[in-house]
């Protein structure tokens, strides 16, 4: 697992764990969409690298089995490697299914991730970006409201009790 990055599946929105990146089954993959937060201009820089390499790999000797690299995928994010099941995942993409994804830097944060993007696998106009990262910070404030919760915290910081 990366401490360096956190990765939330934004659209179609997650039914119950939305760090659960699942390809397998999603009627129209290219809804799919994944918010990143990083720790840094550096460790954003250095994921997208490998995102795009991993692309080009894929491109240029894709699988020919499409259900191993989706059960690859759910694999590595039920075991909390967000990170490569993203890259699976645009693997599958890329080579697999023979199509472009689209990546957006961000110029927003949320502390002490201080850079972002979306990876998505169609075009996102500016409102469906926002809406994206909307429900990217909701998913990182619940993720602050269960740490501080779990550590006896609550009512501190301005969270309810």
């Amino acid at each position: 697992m990366n401490e360096n990055i956190i990765i939330f599946q934004v659209s179609p929105p997650a039914e119950d764990n939305p760090r659960d990146l699942r390809i397998a089954g999603i009627q129209e993959p290219q809804e799919l969409a994944w918010a990143l937060f990083f720790r840094g201009n550096d460790a954003r820089s250095l994921y997208l690298k490998k995102v795009r390499d991993a692309s080009l790999e894929a491109i240029r000797n894709p699988q020919s089995d499409g259900v191993l690299l989706e059960q690859e995928c759910e694999r590595l994010s039920r075991n909390g490697d967000g990170g490569e099941a993203l890259l699976i995942a645009l693997s599958w993409w890329s080579g697999f299914k023979r199509k472009p994804y689209h990546l957006y830097r961000l110029k927003v944060g949320y502390p002490p991730f201080n850079a972002t993007a979306v990876i998505s696998f169609s075009t996102m106009e500016e409102d469906e970006l926002r809406l994206a990262m909307a429900l990217a910070y909701d998913y990182m404030e619940d993720e602050k409201t269960q740490m501080v919760e779990a550590f006896g915290l609550g009512g501190m910081f301005g969270l309810p009790e």
